[in-house]
């Protein structure tokens, strides 16, 4: 005997529904309004900044660029939760694609990732940037500039040093 898969279309495509989320009939409206004002808010405050940093040369520095990234995930982010609860408050349909919900969930954890990584990355150049400007005020983590963070131990070492006699 022959070991033999058969894989057959759905007849039917996968659909779900949003459940324990009732936004009343009247309100749906209203609701509908303020997160297309939201969005618009989104929109234009995001593309601004984005704007500002590449048109003037002066603002090509790493932390606008990073500021710049983020501006661009934050558009991901809005674009990935707000177009779906708009279509939702403005026609009441709280059914979902199988489709659309994959594309809706890998566009939020991305956005997530990218957002964290982004942080990550300016609190560490920021931290470099004041190490570097302060170096000449603490002595101990001369020797570390290489490029390593300071361990804690370093950090916290002329602080618990016992005073002069």
């Amino acid at each position: 005997m022959e070991n033999l898969t058969i894989l057959t279309p759905l007849k039917q495509p996968i659909v779900f529904e949003l459940e324990s989320f009732e936004v009343p009939r009247d309100q749906g409206p209203i609701l509908f309004f303020l997160a297309l004002l939201n969005y618009m808010v989104v929109l234009l405050a995001n593309g601004l900044v984005m704007g500002i940093i590449v048109a003037d040369r002066a603002l090509h520095r790493p932390m606008n660029v990073m500021i710049c990234n983020l501006a661009a995930c934050d558009l991901l982010g809005g674009t990935a939760a707000l177009i779906r609860l708009m279509i939702y408050l403005a026609t009441g349909n709280k059914k979902i694609a199988y489709g659309e919900a994959i594309i809706q969930a890998f566009s939020v954890h991305t956005y997530g990732a990218a957002v964290q990584t982004i942080l990550a990355a300016m609190a560490y150049d920021s931290t470099q940037g004041f190490l570097l400007r302060n170096a000449s005020q603490h002595p101990v983590q001369r020797s570390n500039m290489a490029g390593a963070l300071p361990s804690p131990k370093l950090m916290t070492w002329n602080s618990h040093r016992p005073p002069p006699a």
